[in-house]
């Protein structure tokens, strides 16, 4: 605890400089004016400790039992590959937590990224781009009226991602229209899914969104 004479305010800080007015501080004070908030990794610090020993018990083991039994390929790679993929989709979702939008727009291109990486280090068989990407999209776009109707977010927010959906969910027909997924029904269930769900935004949404759309159109 430091206190800053010509502030007259007590804080938790360990420089020397107050960050307001760049005095010199004093060591010792009263109550702390800045009260410290701890984040959500130390709100769960246990937890978040369990994980990450769980995470490494798995990798060690994988990697232990794949050096015993050398004849069946180099799987433990693909083990510790999906912990990492865990790792960094859970990063994002702590980071972005309070924008859930965000939060899903995100994780449909993280994991669409790992899945094409997966594809492509396992002998390209177009699984990626045929099944996972349109099914990722799909669920994209069927959470965000559930979000809507739950948390009531504001309509110009909800305008931006679900274009930004809407892009995503054309990137499955691109894929189809060049022949690099190998099945179409997976995109053609993405798109109806789509057009049904931006259609429940719209018909469900009440006057707000509609009035938002003219606007943003120039329509009177």
């Amino acid at each position: 605890m430091r206190t800053c004479e010509n502030c007259k305010v007590t804080l938790r800080y360990d420089g020397r400089r107050c960050p307001l007015c760049h005095h010199t501080l004093q060591e010792g004070g009263g109550e702390d004016v800045y009260p410290y908030i701890p984040t959500l990794r130390q709100q769960h610090g246990l937890l978040f400790k369990a994980m990450q020993l769980a995470s490494v018990a798995a990798a060690v083991a994988a990697v232990a039992l794949n050096l015993l039994l050398p004849h069946t390929g180099l799987w433990s790679l693909f083990v510790l590959c999906g912990l990492v993929c865990a790792w960094l989709s859970l990063e994002v979702c702590i980071r972005k937590r309070k924008n859930l939008l965000k939060v899903v727009c995100y994780q449909v291109v993280l994991l669409s990224g790992f899945a094409v990486l997966w594809d492509l280090f396992t002998h390209w068989r177009g699984w990626s781009v045929t099944y996972v990407i349109p099914g990722l999209c799909l669920c994209a776009m069927l959470i965000v009226p559930i979000l809507n109707r739950l948390l009531g977010l504001d309509v110009h927010e909800l305008l931006i991602y679900l274009v930004i959906l809407a892009l995503f969910c054309a990137v499955p027909a691109l894929f189809a229209a060049t022949g690099l997924a190998t099945a179409l029904w997976p995109t053609l269930v993405c798109v109806s899914g789509s057009v049904l769900s931006l259609a429940a935004l719209l018909i469900f949404g009440g006057g707000a969104m509609r009035s938002e759309l003219r606007r943003r159109l120039h329509y009177k």
